[in-house]
């Protein structure tokens, strides 16, 4: 990220601090324009950061974390089925996806129409 990028996240982070209770964020989203093969497991440690802090920072089932992206550069995606850690010891009787779902898009419409999607999912 560019530095007024990272100054942008920075402050909006700031504003919304205190303000949003974690129970309230329905998902989180990882995206990426492209993975190389020496770069693809950033997404499974994303995700199981995310769930992590869900289940032992906040007490609280985590949400959902998808991992979307439009090329795959020789990275096999399938190997990123993997389980989420904190769900081994959480006492839920079987481990749990780290990340929900893989989502390849090839257009930045698409991802417009699946983050739609997305909220009329999560609303009904």
């Amino acid at each position: 990220m560019s530095e007024a990028s990272q100054s942008l996240l920075v402050s909006s982070r700031k504003r919304l601090e205190g303000k949003v209770a974690a129970s309230a964020l329905l998902f989180a989203i990882g995206l990426k324009t492209s993975i190389r093969s020496d770069r693809m497991y950033q997404f499974l440690f994303e995700a199981n950061a995310w769930k992590f802090l869900w289940r032992s920072a906040f007490k609280l089932k985590p949400s959902r974390y998808f991992s979307v992206l439009s090329r795959y550069y020789g990275a096999n995606p399938e190997k990123l089925r993997s389980v989420e850690f904190a769900s081994i010891g959480a006492g839920l009787g079987e481990a749990r996806p780290a990340i929900d779902a893989m989502v390849h898009l090839a257009s930045p419409a698409d991802l417009i129409a699946w983050f739609a999607s997305l909220f009329d999912e999560t609303s009904s």
